[in-house]
């Protein structure tokens, strides 16, 4: 995959009033992912869609990590610019009858759009990546380093007025990830695979620490796991899993330890708290908002024993009726919706030609917001680089790659 992309931008998208005078628009919103323009496969490669209220641009994978795949994202990204410069050119709202050239023929017929805020258009950017297991940590830290630079043109945080909040708790997850030596009698020290797996599993222990209410869980987090984290942990050398899986309450205690959940290494209490402290409003739809009935340990015993936390998101594994399958999973959406789903990336294994390393699928949030859609090229490009970098780096190799952007400074 290398890397897929969703603008969200400051364009308006309503259902058109059914009046006389044809104004003003509706409130009406679309059902999400409602097509306005274009594919998420196929010519042109990216989408025009509704995201609530609002007009999001979406580039699909795959973009292989391969001069092909470069190649191809430099081209859907030519032909998104375009179509954005076509539409900030007009910047005045726009129906299907009145600028034909800017929806697709199978587009709502009562559709209009309308600019908001300032121009050119800008957007807040999800990205997400396949990513080795083993390399997670390299490139968390590289982007919360980034994010501290003055000046820097970085995904997270950058900019006058903008707080580096997110960068420091990027750090922050990754420098408890570089846990002490393993408990065990050989003393050695983790793998690069233990560290990204504990630098996931601490930003999503501290994430859930907070109280108050959430509009949905996703907020939690900053870099989130689509590849669930029981498939992750499976992906741990045999002599680290085994230990583990042999007593996974092993796993409960070094996983909370690492993120300094502990009181002077006693870890039954912090066990037993929720791993969401807050309460979940559904997005502010919920008279009364629910508490995810997920303990830490039972999250993290679950990774050991092969169980995505998922899977227990159910009125029988939590005898919450009104937390069943049909109305609650989306609440989980954040711990691993994909399941056991990875990327094929990095360089072909020397032991096999047609293999290559598995690659977690995260989603990167929380990131840089107003980005003018003539940078957007640089950013899709600079994340692409990047990951292809690190994905292809030899264990062996010295200090881990520098992220640059192209963008000037």
């Amino acid at each position: 995959m290398a890397i897929g992309i969703e603008f969200q931008t400051n364009w308006q998208v309503y259902q058109e009033a059914n009046t006389e005078h044809r104004a003003p628009p509706s409130l009406q919103e679309y059902p999400k992912t409602t097509p306005l323009f274009g594919s998420r496969t196929g010519i042109p490669g990216y989408s025009m869609e509704t995201d609530s209220n609002e007009v999001e641009f979406v580039v699909e994978p795959p973009f292989d990590e391969t001069d092909s795949g470069r190649a191809r994202l430099i081209q859907v990204m030519d032909n998104l610019t375009a179509h954005i410069a076509m539409m900030d050119s007009y910047n005045c709202s726009m129906r299907k009858s009145s600028h034909p050239q800017v929806f697709s023929a199978n587009a709502p017929p009562d559709v209009v759009i309308m600019p908001y805020g300032n121009r050119p258009t800008s957007a807040q950017p999800q990205v997400t990546i396949g990513l080795r297991l083993g390399r997670i940590r390299e490139f968390v830290m590289e982007m919360g380093r980034l994010g501290l630079q003055p000046c820097s043109n970085s995904l997270f945080d950058s900019g006058a007025g903008q707080s580096p909040y997110y960068s420091h708790q990027y750090l922050r997850a990754a420098e408890k990830a570089a846990a002490g030596p393993l408990p065990t009698d050989s003393g050695q020290p983790p793998s690069n695979k233990l560290k990204g797996l504990l630098t996931m599993t601490t930003q999503y222990l501290l994430g859930g620490a907070k109280s108050g209410t959430r509009s949905y869980t996703k907020s939690l987090t900053w870099a989130m796991a689509r590849t669930d984290f029981a498939s992750m942990f499976a992906q741990l050398p045999y002599s680290e899993r085994s230990y583990f899986n042999a007593n996974p309450d092993r796993w409960v205690h070094y996983a909370l330890v690492t993120a300094g959940l502990d009181n002077a290494g006693n870890t039954d209490q912090a066990a037993r708290e929720f791993l969401v402290q807050a309460r979940i409003s559904d997005v502010h739809t919920l008279d009364h908002p629910v508490r995810i009935p997920i303990t830490r340990g039972m999250w993290l015993r679950d990774m050991a024993l092969g169980i995505n936390a998922i899977d227990r998101f159910s009125e029988r594994g939590t005898n919450t009726p009104a937390m069943h399958m049909a109305d609650g999973i989306h609440r989980l959406s954040a711990l691993g919706k994909l399941g056991n789903t990875f990327d094929q990336v990095g360089l072909p294994k020397k032991s096999d030609e047609n293999r290559r390393h598995p690659g977690v699928i995260l989603e990167l949030r929380q990131m840089r917001r107003h980005i003018p859609y003539t940078e957007w090229k640089q950013v899709a490009l600079d994340v692409f680089d990047f990951t292809r970098q690190i994905n292809n780096r030899s264990d062996k190799a010295g200090d881990p790659p520098v992220y640059f952007t192209g963008i000037s400074q």
